[in-house]
């Protein structure tokens, strides 16, 4: 594939029209659902030449920040992290950006800045689409271990289907929700029940790296 000289010298995030930065610890529990995100998309070999999946740890922020001063950008970004919406342990739910409180962060936040706050400014300062998806944790373990619980080791094969589906399709970003319609959607983990559906986002429903 020929790259601009620009291109050759840019990190991966900024070269790719469609860029998955999948945050957390895998050493704390339910925390590494986004590492396990990317682990299994990698492993599942259907990323497409135009998109490229990170585990970024809780490293995000600077990365944002560097997408949008950078040059060139992509077209979409998707974040996965996990965190407490409110819901069971295993829902996905995606965060609908506009429906955030300035500029609050969750109490189980142990990496402090506002992430969200700078997911609406990539947004709205460069018109890159932004998709939010954060799954419910069981409660976080007393002392550092890895491994999911039950339902959250479930919810990762459930949101690489939706993000293989969704993302991976074509190499246009996903547009399937006007701004005006745009809403937070819920996924439940098996057992639950297998049907998306629509939910209010709480202001407090963000993903919690930086």
């Amino acid at each position: 594939m020929h790259r601009r000289p620009e291109e050759r010298l840019a990190p991966d995030h900024l070269t790719h029209a469609l860029v998955v930065l999948c945050c957390g610890n895998a050493l704390v529990g339910d925390d590494g659902f986004g590492p396990a995100v990317a682990e299994r998309l990698l492993r599942r070999g259907h990323v497409p030449p135009h998109a490229v999946v990170l585990d970024v740890g809780t490293a995000i922020r600077g990365l944002l920040v560097d997408i949008e001063l950078g040059e060139p950008r992509p077209q979409c970004v998707v974040v996965v992290d996990a965190g407490d919406h409110g819901g069971q342990p295993g829902e996905i739910a995606e965060i609908d950006l506009d429906t955030v409180a300035a500029p609050r962060e969750p109490a189980l936040s142990p990496h402090a800045a506002p992430t969200t706050q700078v997911l609406k400014q990539l947004e709205a300062r460069t018109g890159i689409e932004v998709a939010v998806f954060v799954c419910q944790t069981t409660s976080a373990p007393a002392l550092p271990r890895e491994g999911l619980s039950a339902p959250v080791a479930a919810a990762v094969e459930i949101l690489c289907d939706r993000i293989e589906r969704r993302f991976f399709a074509s190499r246009q970003p996903h547009r399937n929700r006007g701004r005006a319609a745009k809403r937070a959607l819920t996924t439940r983990p098996p057992g639950s029940t297998d049907r998306e559906t629509e939910a209010t986002c709480p202001t407090h429903s963000v993903p919690k790296r930086c």
